[in-house]
Formats: C-alpha cells, structure tokens, sequence
C-alpha cells in the first residue's frame, strides 16, 4: 500500500555444498538462505539470538485457471443439481460470495470451497490474510502495530 510501512526487505541467497557420490561423481547442490533485511519494526529476536525460523512458501500451481474463470456463469448454473435429479450420485450447487471489485453476489471459482470469485481476488486474499500484504482490494493490515 502507498505509504505503509514495510515490514521489512526479504533477501534470498544461497548456500553451495559440494556432495560426493560412492562412484566418485560430484555434483553442487545449493541450499535457500532467506534472511529479512531492515526490519520495519526493529529485531524479529528481542535478543538477536538469531532462533528465528524462516522457509519458502511455495503457491501450488495455477495451470487452467484462466480456462475455468473463462466459463460463463450461466453454465456454471445450468450444471447445478442441488436435489440429484438425474440420479447420478452427485449433487450441489454453485458457491455464491462477494466480489469486492464488482460490490455484489457471484459465483465463487477458486480457492478453499471456490470461496473467490477471480483470480485477482483469490491472490490478493490469500496475499493479504496469509502474509499481511496490501492491495488495491485488501488495503487493511492484518498483521500487529509492532
């Protein structure tokens, strides 16, 4: 967000360790060292003991998305079987939830239970309640004032 404070600068670099196969073969491996530079709110240990324990938070993939959120909302109604009529052993309904962009009721296609109605919303919540970051949608802090 314009003129928030960050909470800090993430560094990310890496450490290189030669490893040595039984058959004379060896190849470089390294490993992620992710540190936090300028702390916006001064040390993350009261004690600098460095006990502070960080790692990488890899997004699971998003391969079709696109595709899904190209689907008209007409056919994702028309494909409702809320009493299993056509007895095929399934039955549902379409999530409906709020599109903060739009300012009304959708049909929700992402994320946990399809609780996000598009890609931008789905990233920017999950951006915003897992890490605390700001967006145009989500301009609250949910992390504390220190």
């Amino acid at each position: 967000m314009p003129g928030g404070v960050a909470k800090g600068r993430v560094r990310v670099n890496y450490k290189y360790n030669d490893v040595k196969f039984q058959d004379s073969e060896t190849v470089e491996l390294r490993t992620l060292v992710i540190s936090i530079e300028e702390p916006g709110y001064g040390p993350l240990s009261s004690d600098n003991s460095g006990n502070i324990m960080m790692s990488a938070r890899i997004a699971l993939p998003m391969i079709g998305l696109g595709l899904l959120e190209a689907i008209s909302e007409g056919d994702l109604l028309a494909n409702e079987d809320i009493d299993d009529k056509n007895n095929d052993g399934i039955s549902g309904r379409a999530n409906r939830v709020w599109d903060v962009e739009q300012e009304k009721t959708v049909i929700g296609r992402f994320g946990w239970k399809v609780g996000q109605p598009t890609l931008k919303q789905q990233n920017a919540a999950a951006s915003n309640g897992d890490m605390g970051l700001t967006t145009s949608l989500f301009m609250d802090e949910k992390c504390t004032a220190s």
